[in-house]
């Protein structure tokens, strides 16, 4: 088998990275499978895996991304102002992204060890609310919304 050079690796892995941030902004992070990124990509399974190893990593192809759009929703010139455009990011119909972060979320928190990137993104928006609003518990108010929200829809 020819080995692919670092230059065509490099433009695989960047449309492996948008098929997958395509079916998780449209589908949701239990749509993003083996099966569905071979299915867009043309190949077979095993090609995928020479790219994410294990399903945990499929995260790695919105990594730098996620935080942007975080911030694109949220106002944080005050608490009210921060707790109100939460809840009007995630109940926002035509545009899903800030509940599919969300989602991912709570999918990597009921894992019965989350992922080391997931631990550490959610530590450091925790910490980056915490320092803006001198308060911890505007962490948890906003994520316990989430959750009785995600719940009830």
């Amino acid at each position: 088998m020819a080995r692919i050079s670092t230059e065509e690796k490099a433009r695989k892995q960047a449309e492996l990275n948008a098929i997958i941030l395509d079916i998780f902004w449209n589908e949701g992070i239990q749509a993003v499978t083996y099966a569905e990124i071979a299915k867009r990509f043309g190949t077979t399974k095993s090609t995928i895996q020479r790219y994410f190893p294990t399903s945990d990593h499929f995260p790695l192809a919105w990594e730098g991304k996620i935080g942007p759009i975080i911030s694109e929703f949220l106002d944080w010139s005050s608490k009210d102002n921060f707790e109100a455009s939460w809840m009007r990011a995630l109940e926002n119909e035509n545009d899903v992204r800030f509940r599919r972060i969300l989602e991912v979320m709570f999918v990597e928190a009921a894992k019965v060890k989350s992922t080391e990137p997931a631990k550490v993104g959610v530590e450091r928006f925790k910490t980056k609310i915490t320092q803006v609003f001198n308060d911890e518990t505007v962490a948890h108010q906003v994520f316990g919304r989430t959750f009785c929200y995600l719940m009830n829809d």
